[in-house]
């Protein structure tokens, strides 16, 4: 990617799974993933963690409350979801998550990608729970 802005197709695929040496997850608590689901659009259920560097980079910034609207010319394996969180650079990457009934742990939908004085943008989709399932099969 070559800044200072991305590309449709660039957005619709900002997420990569981190392989640890230990299963992290074990000790901190777990969170799966779910595919992005258009009729989500306008509803304020998504919390979002991220670390922005207008605080240093150093500290977490935890928002809740949060509305996602779906690409409507993306298709949902692959696609941009745009929102007014409060997002700054330095929070790429970070979780948009909620909980579902009857689940004990929450499912990430996207990580946010792009911001603006606009909009701001997350990535997710099919493609990107294939990513995390795939991750987690080869390296268990």
């Amino acid at each position: 990617v070559y800044g200072p802005t991305i590309s449709r197709s660039e957005g619709q695929h900002d997420y990569v799974c981190v392989v640890l040496d230990r299963r992290i997850g074990d000790l901190t608590g777990w969170m799966g993933t779910r595919s992005w689901s258009d009729d989500w659009d306008d509803e304020p259920y998504w919390r979002h963690i991220g670390y922005p560097g207008d605080l240093g980079g150093q500290r977490p910034s935890y928002q809740r409350d949060i509305a996602l609207d779906g690409s409507f010319w993306d298709r949902e394996v692959h696609t941009r979801i745009f929102h007014q969180g409060d997002v700054w650079p330095g929070q790429s990457g970070g979780p948009f998550f909620a909980w579902w009934a009857n689940e004990s742990w929450p499912r990430v939908v996207a990580v946010q990608s792009g911001q603006d004085s606009d909009e701001n943008s997350a990535s997710g989709g099919a493609h990107m729970v294939d990513c995390v399932i795939r991750a987690r099969n080869d390296h268990p």
